[in-house]
């Protein structure tokens, strides 16, 4: 197991009249090859908190299309990353092709920060698939990996939405 850092960089992207696009890129910053368990659905982990407001939420699941993935596993060798593009739609979508799942942002307008967090280890259960910890675990026996285990933070961003 594995005790180094997984950076996490979250940037405000675009703002549109039906969306709001947020990036987030995972680091290794370690000198060896790491299996990261990520959550099925990132845009779960990305928490808004509205300042005014002093409310803090994330985005509800507005939709579900297609749900296949058994589980994130997010193999990245060491200095690498990996990019994420995610949009929040502020409203129902018409057309959904190609589309996952869609989150909708459901905040009042104002001044926000956002940040990602998320955190593998031995309590992990998946909502979805109900893969455990232990399940993981086994999976990975027959791979010569390092898995990682820990928290994950991003930086936090301002968006006035």
């Amino acid at each position: 197991m594995s005790d180094t850092v997984i950076i996490a960089d979250l940037y405000f992207y675009e703002l549109y009249s039906d969306k709001i696009r947020i990036k987030l890129t995972l680091q290794n910053t370690s000198g060896n090859s790491l299996l990261v368990v990520l959550p099925i659905f990132l845009e779960e982990q990305i928490i808004f908190n509205h300042l005014a407001m002093d409310d803090a939420f994330r985005c509800p699941i507005g939709s579900f299309i297609t749900v296949d993935k058994k589980m994130n596993l997010l193999a990245l060798e060491a200095h690498e990353s990996k990019e994420y593009l995610f949009n929040f739609y502020r409203e129902t979508v018409d057309s959904c092709d190609n589309i996952d799942m869609l989150f909708f942002f459901t905040g009042e307008p104002g001044d926000y920060e956002c940040h990602f967090e998320w955190e593998f280890d031995e309590t992990f259960v998946c909502p979805y698939t109900h893969f455990t910890y232990d399940d993981i675990l086994s999976y990975i026996k027959t791979l010569n990996v390092t898995l990682f285990e820990g928290k994950i933070e991003s930086n936090v961003v301002s968006v006035h939405i």
